[in-house]
């Protein structure tokens, strides 16, 4: 049998990460914006970009595979651009914005990449 220690130990531990996990289940990000992303006939890729207070998240997901999650930092929208965001976990430090008629534009640091269509 386990000491009355262990036992205590281990209750709290279960308590703790039953909290850690009802407070990230809380944290609401809400959806504002899903793309998909064609590069030829083979290559598809969703785009979801969500928001949670003053934070958002970008999630990339290709069929069949787990998604990527990144931090965007929201920048100054520029004419024709409802938001802009920088990607800064990324190497070639990729941009996004969210255009007027809901496309999504994808930039690098060479400029214009191509237009993720809104879903």
């Amino acid at each position: 049998m386990y000491s009355k220690r262990f036992q205590i130990l281990m209750i709290v531990a279960i308590v703790l990460f039953s909290w850690a996990a009802s407070s990230m289940a809380a944290s609401k990000w809400t959806p504002i914006g899903e793309w998909q992303d064609f590069l030829g006939d083979y290559w598809k890729q969703t785009i979801r970009i969500y928001k949670n207070g003053d934070y958002f998240r970008l999630e990339c997901s290709f069929p069949g595979e787990s998604p990527i999650n990144r931090t965007l930092i929201p920048l100054k929208a520029k004419r024709g651009e409802r938001k802009r965001f920088r990607d800064n976990q990324s190497d070639f430090k990729e941009e996004y914005a969210i255009l007027s008629n809901g496309d999504l534009a994808l930039y690098d640091q060479e400029g214009f990449i191509r237009k993720a269509m809104r879903k």
